[in-house]
């Protein structure tokens, strides 16, 4: 029996669009296989997952249109997550996941949520063929793979680093490192809007602009 666990988040977050902070925070649901195949319409797996949900077919590739949009492709997310797949996923699923989402990506594809072709998501596709790139072969996953350990370790020193020690433009911009990108004037420091626009990125916007 496959796992129905990342559809049901995905149907989840249809009804409850607030809890996408969240899940996108969450490491993923198993299933994301299944709910890959539902958004490409994939006819055993949209009957699979009716058996599990009693949802209709069109509710289901919308929520796993949803949950693609905003748990997978959201702007931090990694090649892994992007691919909707763990580190320790195979060759195998990595391509097979690839492959679903370039097929849900393509241009010539309509959407059935709103059964036209208006919503063209072929902007993401890049992100999707870049993320393979990263991990296609065993020697370019090593070196993407000590990418990421350097810069969870570059944060993890940043986490550690009394702020107090730091001076107020020091600290900004240390803070903003892994939030936005900035450049010096010779005026102040300019803060890039984060693009989730929450109460933390707008403290960092109104210190930003005090230095």
């Amino acid at each position: 029996m496959r796992s129905s666990a990342a559809i049901e988040i995905a149907l989840s977050l249809a009804e409850q669009p607030d809890l996408a902070p969240w899940a996108s925070r969450a490491p993923l649901p198993r299933g994301v296989t299944l709910l890959l195949e539902i958004a490409t319409g994939e006819t055993a797996a949209l009957d699979s997952a009716q058996m599990m949900t009693m949802q209709p077919c069109g509710a289901l590739q919308n929520a796993a249109a949803i949950f693609i949009e905003q748990i997978l492709f959201t702007q931090t997310a990694d090649s892994y997550r992007v691919l909707g797949a763990s580190p320790t996923a195979t060759r195998r699923e990595l391509r097979r996941h690839m492959a679903l989402l370039v097929k849900w990506l393509h241009p010539d594809r309509p959407d059935p949520a709103s059964n036209d072709r208006g919503n063209d998501r072929s902007i993401f596709c890049r992100r999707v063929t870049q993320a393979w790139e990263d991990l296609k072969s065993d020697a370019r996953r090593a070196a993407y793979d000590q990418i990421l350990v350097q810069n969870s370790d570059a944060l993890m020193r940043w986490r550690k680093t009394p702020h107090h020690a730091l001076g107020p433009t020091e600290g900004i911009k240390a803070l903003i490192a892994h939030r936005s990108r900035v450049r010096r004037t010779s005026r102040r420091l300019v803060i890039y809007r984060v693009p989730n626009d929450t109460l933390f990125s707008r403290l960092l916007y109104y210190f930003g602009r005090q230095a």
